[in-house]
């Protein structure tokens, strides 16, 4: 049976940028447990263009970056944001290229907040972290409860599954018919 969930995904595009870490922002760990940062969020956080992909200098919707946080354009970010999902942080991103100019466009990272507690334990296949026990380390096979996952929380952050976005797939779905490039979603099985 086909999982309502998939698991977003930024796909590569051919010459498309891709990104180093995140600077002037500090405890990015707060980010990845899914704590709201919004209040105070610096207004000189960046992203550059990763140096080892010189050649990669296509802007697109959807970056890869280190992280793999949602950093998106504003056109993807304006789409998100029309449709009302739940418990998501807007937060302005400049992005320099390999030159050190920042792009004309505006960025944003799509910050997930408040992460679900929708795991279903009982059929799911994970290994807990050694070195934090309210972590996964590793998930064989996941298996989101529905029922656990409000209504109104078509993209978000799974409790335990420290990174990783989860959305349902009509909302991918929607993504993927208007075309942005670079976003993607692939099947959490």
């Amino acid at each position: 049976m086909e999982s309502r969930f998939v698991y977003w995904h930024t796909r590569s595009v051919k010459k498309g940028a891709a990104l180093t870490v995140l600077s002037g922002v500090e405890k990015i760990y707060r980010m990845m447990d899914g704590e709201s940062v919004q209040a105070g969020f610096p207004t000189d956080a960046a992203f550059r263009f990763d140096p080892e992909f010189k050649r990669d200098t296509l802007p697109v919707d959807s970056y890869i970056n280190v992280e793999s946080m949602l950093v998106c354009s504003k056109p993807l970010k304006d789409f998100i944001e029309a449709r009302s999902p739940a418990k998501i942080e807007y937060l302005p991103v400049t992005i320099f290229d390999h030159s050190g100019k920042a792009l004309p466009h505006p960025h944003f990272i799509v910050h997930l907040v408040e992460p679900v507690d929708c795991i279903n334990f009982d059929t799911s296949q994970v290994t807990w972290s050694a070195s934090d026990s309210s972590s996964l380390l590793y998930v064989e096979h996941l298996e989101i409860d529905p029922a656990r996952v409000p209504a109104d929380r078509r993209l978000f952050r799974v409790k335990s599954l420290k990174g990783k976005a989860i959305m349902t797939r009509d909302f991918a779905e929607e993504i993927e018919a208007a075309g942005f490039k670079g976003a993607a979603w692939i099947d959490i099985d």
